[in-house]
């Protein structure tokens, strides 16, 4: 392939990978790398198929690495002006394979996979699997086994992992520091490596039997005696309080989780005014637990702050909560309405069990579902997937009982 005195037309390289009938990447079949350059003996563009050694490979992450390595270098050929001339046959383009699997990191694997599965895994999906890189890699440090390889992280390695999480990791609990994660964080860790050992069976890097996972059991599923509901009459007495002090930047902040069921972490401390729309508020996928995003309806009485604030009057990319009052372009920090909240309870004596900011989310539920008894209101509210869903949440919250049926119980001996 000799090189044109004029720019040539071609098509750039692209890769062909045969689908199995499940759709799936087909190792049995030949892969190839596919381009169109311009001949010289033809005097057109040609298209040249050739799979540059690409099948001697044994897993879909080899076979991609490969050709990644192919089309950069014969896109790079082909943009400085290549063609196909009289005996100047294609170049041959050899590379070293670029996944050593005998020594590949554990943590290597786990950010390749996070990395090739970018475009089908929410944000959400995402942001689990790095929290999870993040943890193994800080207890693999502490354990001076940073660099241990994939085929070494075996069933040991694995249990002392999740014994760390349960017994011995710190977590913060509404400024509290306790020891060992919840069960439902354990089965979300547990979940998530366990699917990257899946996929790396399924593309041939390890075999099943070295899944080291697949033995361990998940913790039962527990409900959380956290963030307790308020009352009525604790709800009027924390507005008093919350309003007497002045602070309408937290009676807004709180009033924004119990009107819109809005978690106070990235749900609602990193809302923007551009999220304030005429009759919903938007909670974008990349800070919900609703992969795609969810809508929630805006009352009346939360639409009156709203206008009372003046927020929709700010620019679009202002953050609606920061420390200077107003919406601007940094947002509050974690504990920032938390610490402040916290004292309004003490004042109140609301100490004696395990209230929260997230209680808020909890009685506005309650509260909506006692006005009204319309569970799909609720459903559309929280972004649940179902009803069934949002029934065993309202059950959980002690909202639904069949009290006529309970009043009709024999009594004992008769």
């Amino acid at each position: 392939m000799a090189k044109s005195a004029t720019k040539a037309p071609y098509n750039l390289a692209k890769l062909i990978i045969p689908q199995t009938e499940n759709g799936k990447p087909n190792l049995d079949a030949r892969w190839s790398v596919s381009f169109w350059v311009w001949s010289e003996i033809k005097n057109k563009k040609v298209r040249i198929i050739r799979d540059y050694n690409i099948n001697q490979f044994k897993t879909v992450r080899e076979r991609k690495a490969r050709a990644s390595e192919v089309i950069e270098a014969v896109n790079e050929l082909l943009k400085e002006g290549y063609v196909i001339a009289k005996d100047k046959p294609l170049p041959e383009i050899t590379f070293e394979p670029t996944v050593d699997r005998d020594n590949l990191k554990l943590t290597e694997a786990i950010t390749n996979y996070i990395e090739e599965n970018r475009t089908s895994l929410s944000p959400n999906t995402i942001r689990g699997y790095r929290n999870l890189n993040n943890v193994l890699t800080e207890w693999l440090e502490y354990n001076a086994i940073a660099g241990i390889r994939l085929i070494d992280f075996n069933q040991d390695a694995a249990k002392a992992f999740f014994n760390y999480l349960k017994l011995e990791r710190k977590v913060d609990r509404n400024g509290v520091e306790e020891v060992g994660v919840s069960n439902k964080t354990y089965n979300n860790y547990h979940t998530n490596l366990n699917r990257i050992y899946n996929a790396l069976v399924e593309d041939g890097t390890i075999k099943k039997k070295h899944n080291p996972i697949q033995k361990i059991k998940r913790k039962k599923k527990t409900v959380s005696t956290q963030h307790v509901p308020y009352t009525t009459d604790q709800l009027r007495e924390i507005k008093k309080l919350i309003l007497m002090k002045g602070d309408k930047q937290l009676f807004l902040f709180v009033s924004f989780i119990y009107y819109t069921a809005a978690r106070p972490g990235r749900e609602l401390r990193l809302m923007q005014v551009k999220d304030i729309l005429e009759d919903t508020i938007y909670i974008a996928a990349d800070r919900s637990k609703v992969d795609e995003g969810r809508h929630a309806s805006i009352p009346p009485a939360l639409e009156e702050l709203i206008q009372e604030h003046g927020l929709r009057s700010y620019p679009p990319d202002y953050y609606v909560f920061t420390r200077y009052q107003e919406p601007g372009l940094k947002p509050v920090g974690k504990e920032y309405f938390w610490e402040r909240h916290r004292k309004v309870l003490e004042e109140l004596g609301l100490t004696d069990q395990e209230y929260s900011m997230y209680g808020y989310k909890h009685t506005g539920n309650i509260q909506l579902y006692q006005a009204t008894k319309d569970l799909i209101a609720i459903k559309e509210q929280n972004g649940h997937t179902s009803l069934d869903q949002t029934y065993n949440y309202m059950v959980r919250l002690g909202q639904i009982r069949k009290v006529e049926v309970y009043r009709q119980f024999p009594r004992f001996g008769e």
